[in-house]
């Protein structure tokens, strides 16, 4: 099963970016999205970070899930290899009002994204790597969103560490040729 924005009448995936160099920006309907880690390297440095939520609640509750692999497009690449983690969020958020500052408009949150400290998935990104899919596996994530749908906040993408000189540009859910937008493939159990 894939739940990717224009496949198959599927609408439930919402992503941004957000950017602390522009802090009270919102970047909810670019067609691509960034994850950097240029944190402390020069006067201009910055850390964006992407987050990504898919609607799950078509699975039936406690659905046998195999897999669950979080997949996005890189189509550019700036700097050498780094791990991009993904954490659960701890809030709700509004992709046409999310922010480093705010979660929606005029809704504070942490700025850089109220995410829990735990990394749920990791993805290695090689110096060369363009032109690829990068993958989280988010299968437990995925179970627990199923079982408790109200957990289910999204995820937030980033790099680790934040100092690295290295970034990452990803399509969006808004990018029009459907087949690179983000996806969540999920392999259910099959019935015996």
């Amino acid at each position: 099963m894939v739940l990717q924005n224009g496949t198959n009448g599927y609408t439930g995936c919402v992503d941004t970016h957000i950017d602390d160099a522009h802090p009270d920006v919102n970047f909810g309907q670019e067609q691509h999205l960034w994850i950097s880690a240029y944190y402390g390297y020069w006067d201009g440095s910055e850390r964006q970070r992407t987050l990504i939520r898919f609607d799950v609640s078509g699975l039936a509750p406690h659905a046998a899930i195999r897999s669950a692999r979080l997949k996005l497009h890189n189509f550019d690449e700036h700097g050498r290899s780094i791990t991009y983690e993904a954490h659960e969020l701890g809030e709700r958020w509004a992709e046409d009002g999310v922010t480093w500052r705010s979660n929606a408009a005029a809704q504070s949150w942490t700025p850089g994204g109220a995410y829990a400290s735990a990394v749920v998935a990791r993805s290695v990104k090689s110096a060369a790597g363009v032109d690829e899919w990068m993958v989280w596996d988010v299968t437990d994530t995925v179970r627990k969103w199923i079982d408790q749908p109200a957990s289910n906040r999204g995820l937030l993408l980033m790099g680790e560490p934040e100092y690295l000189t290295a970034a990452n540009r990803f399509r969006s859910s808004e990018y029009a040729d459907v087949s690179l937008r983000p996806k969540l493939v999920i392999e259910l159990a099959s019935a015996e």
